[in-house]
């Protein structure tokens, strides 16, 4: 069971997906997209859940204040949200045109002095406090059946739960038990009958209420959760969206592999490990933009023509028309047809594609079909124009948009992270340069290749390192000479509503010296790469005529890096 929690000031709701074992239904990452009205004080939530599940009994289990609106959300607004906030690790080349005499004789290199971040390095002293069933609305929202209800009794919510085809745990009882108690209500969701999702993302939902303090679902969400399960909320406000009880932490740059084959492909784990240094429930800010801008559209009014179904009666000729009328085959075409198309008995689950792409083929099943044409249509608007047009309308009116990331496990998921706005902090911008000095530029480029080089990262950390010929003899990487084994978090905070976060825990790499100027390759002065000879470095692997991939692409920083002159 996949469980949600919203927050209505200071009341939640909250959500899980529901299976008989922690083994049946498992969910594989979790978005959330929050955003927050304060003029209306209200919040809307859109979610979006990744899983596996051996069969299709998915359900979930929302405990609420009040009864909110439901409707249906579409994927490609987390696909737009997570194109504008995604972090890139560009390498910025500038040649230093001032040709300074560096005389320091050593390079300083990260040779795993500094200790590892296999333990916390901030601990929390304390935790954050985190009939009989009355059915008071019911509805059908696209593939789901949404129950909403109120319960004075945990046991009978649950009996009410599996008498309705819901497979429910049996740690369940425990776990709703507080929300019975303080008088929420509930909304129960399952997928109708007709709709299969063995595994892959559920189509997302949208929670309407009234409230600004958005909250996280974690306390249900554990009961189908694996371990590390990655968590990636936006916050949609005036302003920038910021975690309130649990902590902040500032990635530790050092610790991104910004120079491998994939930039940054290590971001989730430094996440990961960053959190757990934080005491195991904390978020990372991996970008947060004022007035994004979003491309390409997710709704243009002219690209569908559902009034040009209505008149074809075949149901073969039917489904053929659908392309021209703007309705490409999706998943969402496929849950608005499924009613009137089911798919025949002896056709798999998973072969709905074939299935719709080519009716002819299967012309005897659907010749049997009975439909309203313009039944059929006006479902294509609803599972597919009115989300896109409301996923739109929320692009179209974000003054400011914050991704933050996280890790969670079943054992962390102690504390339902409440997120809010804060007018006082600065913008935290995706794109991550990482500038790579050469310290001397003559016209040839030959003193920049024999030159030192300086990594400087955007946290303001800077890191010597030999110069591309040197490199090149030795047969050596950035990342031989660059130790990813560094604190994840440079800093953990805890954020507020106002002024500047409070730095908890202060980590820094110390300054580091410049070597001579001039071929480090002959000078027999300089630091062995980490990782010991540098013949047999990690990740060295290349023979003697071919220079290291990551190494030609930074002295392709040679032909066009900018310059920087001496004042």
């Amino acid at each position: 069971m996949l469980v949600f929690i919203l927050a209505i000031d200071t009341a939640l709701a909250c959500g899980g997906l529901l299976g008989p074992t922690r083994d049946g239904v498992t969910q594989s990452s979790q978005e959330v997209a929050f955003q927050i009205d304060e003029a209306a004080n209200q919040t809307t939530m859109h979610v979006q859940v990744h899983f596996k599940a051996p069969d299709d009994s998915i359900a979930w289990i929302v405990p609420v204040q009040g009864i909110p609106d439901v409707f249906r959300s579409h994927a490609d607004l987390f696909q737009r949200l997570g194109a504008a906030t995604r972090p890139t690790f560009p390498i910025d080349g500038v040649l230093d045109a001032s040709c300074p005499d560096y005389q320091v004789p050593n390079i300083h290199q990260a040779t795993g002095d500094h200790p590892t971040s296999t333990f916390s390095w901030y601990h929390d002293t304390g935790t954050p406090d985190p009939d009989p069933v009355l059915v008071l609305d019911a509805d059908r929202i696209g593939p789901y059946e949404v129950t909403t209800l109120a319960a004075d009794d945990t046991e009978a919510l649950t009996d009410w739960l599996t008498v309705h085809g819901y497979r429910v745990p049996q740690t369940l009882d425990d776990t709703l038990a507080p929300y019975v108690d303080t008088g929420m209500n509930f909304v129960a969701i399952q997928l109708a009958k007709e709709v299969n999702h063995h595994s892959g993302t559920l189509p997302p939902l949208a929670f309407r209420y009234e409230g600004t303090t958005p909250v996280l679902p974690l306390q249900l969400t554990r009961l189908a959760a694996p371990l590390d399960m990655p968590m990636t909320v936006y916050i949609i406000g005036e302003h920038r969206g910021v975690p309130l009880n649990t902590r902040h932490v500032r990635l530790n740059a050092r610790a991104i592999d910004t120079f491998g084959d994939i930039r940054g492909g290590n971001l989730d784990d430094v996440v990961r490990r960053a959190a757990d240094e934080a005491g195991g429930h904390a978020f990372a800010t991996l970008a947060a933009i004022e007035d994004p801008r979003f491309t390409p559209l997710v709704y243009q009014p002219d690209a569908y023509d559902p009034e040009s179904l209505h008149g074809l009666t075949d149901a073969v000729d039917f489904v053929l028309a659908l392309p021209a009328a703007g309705f490409v085959l999706t998943p969402e075409v496929v849950a608005a047809l499924a009613p009137y198309f089911p798919l025949p008995s002896n056709i798999q689950p998973g072969s709905e594609g074939m299935f719709y792409s080519d009716p002819e083929r299967f012309r005897d099943d659907f010749d049997a079909f009975v439909f309203d044409p313009v039944d059929v249509s006006d479902s294509l608007v609803e599972h597919v124009i009115v989300p896109r047009m409301t996923a739109q309308t929320l692009l179209d009116n974000v003054p400011y948009l914050t991704r933050l990331h996280s890790s969670f496990s079943p054992g962390e998921m102690t504390v339902d992270p409440e997120f809010g706005v804060n007018p006082d902090l600065p913008p935290v911008y995706p794109r991550q340069p990482v500038e790579v000095l050469f310290a001397c530029d003559e016209t040839d480029g030959e003193r920049a290749r024999k030159s030192p080089q300086l990594i400087t990262w955007l946290t303001g950390q800077q890191l010597w390192l030999p110069s591309l010929a040197e490199m090149t003899a030795t047969r050596t990487l950035y990342v031989d000479y660059i130790s990813l084994d560094v604190p994840a978090a440079l800093t953990i905070e805890q954020m507020s509503t106002s002024g500047p976060p409070e730095v908890l825990y202060d980590y820094s790499v110390e300054p580091t010296t410049p070597p001579q100027t001039g071929d480090t390759a002959s000078d027999d002065t300089a630091a062995e790469p980490s990782g010991g000879d540098a013949a047999g470095a990690s990740g060295c692997g290349c023979q003697a005529a071919n220079a290291p991939a990551s190494l030609g692409l930074l002295a392709g920083l040679l032909g066009w890096m900018r310059r920087r002159r001496a004042a």
